[in-house]
């Protein structure tokens, strides 16, 4: 009930930016499951370039990364992969040039972790960890490192 109320409190602009990243991450949590990663990761880049708006929004990149982590928060399971692709695509729209991140790491000795994240002009935007600098990041070219 709460969300609810604080949803409708966002001023109009923050709404429409709310459930389109909603959207985004429902599209790409489905592409994730039926599509190959390395098409989902194409299609998404494609579509942040189609996007691309030549003018900034007025509302800041960080509030679009919070509104984008609200959304992610309500659907289940929204780990930092679907964020950081529909976080590209969305950031795109708005007019906002980001990169998208993806490493690993091996924790505990033995497990090896991924994680994905966004950077606008260098800076995390999407998926901040104090522990980044451990991951070994793919090529998003190649596939590989």
């Amino acid at each position: 009930m709460v969300r609810i109320r604080k949803f409708f409190c966002l001023p109009a602009e923050e709404k429409v930016i709310f459930l389109r990243a909603l959207f985004l991450l429902v599209y790409v949590r489905f592409s994730l499951q039926f599509k190959q990663f390395k098409n989902v990761v194409k299609d998404v880049s494609n579509k942040a370039a189609s996007q691309n708006s030549v003018q900034k929004n007025s509302i800041l990149p960080s509030r679009v990364a919070h509104l984008l982590n609200a959304a992610g928060n309500t659907i289940p399971y929204t780990t930092c992969l679907p964020r950081a692709l529909a976080g590209s695509i969305l950031l795109s729209s708005l007019g906002y040039q980001t990169k998208l991140h993806i490493g690993v790491t091996r924790k505990d000795g033995s497990m090896l972790e991924a994680h994905a994240w966004l950077t606008l002009n260098g800076s995390v935007i999407v998926g901040y960890r104090s522990d980044l600098d451990c991951y070994q990041q793919f090529n998003q070219d190649t596939g590989g490192s």
